[in-house]
């Protein structure tokens, strides 16, 4: 019990992170296009907070199972 109310006081003295604009292109199956897309996404902890002109870039690739 007293590891909760530990837990709780120290997330309460957290900063408050507000969500980031987060944009990926997608292009479907069938699409010649890609489209942009703008999402609203966060607050992540555990990396470091992206400022100004920082990006990260990936190349995302979904596999379906047989």
């Amino acid at each position: 019990m007293q590891e909760m109310v530990e837990l709780a006081k120290s997330q309460s003295q957290l900063p408050d992170t507000p969500p980031q604009a987060v944009a990926f292109t997608v292009k479907g199956a069938g699409d010649s296009e890609e489209k942009r897309v703008l999402i609203s996404a966060g607050p992540a902890h555990f990396g470091r907070e992206l400022r100004g002109n920082d990006q990260v870039s990936l190349i995302v690739r979904c596999e379906y199972s047989l």
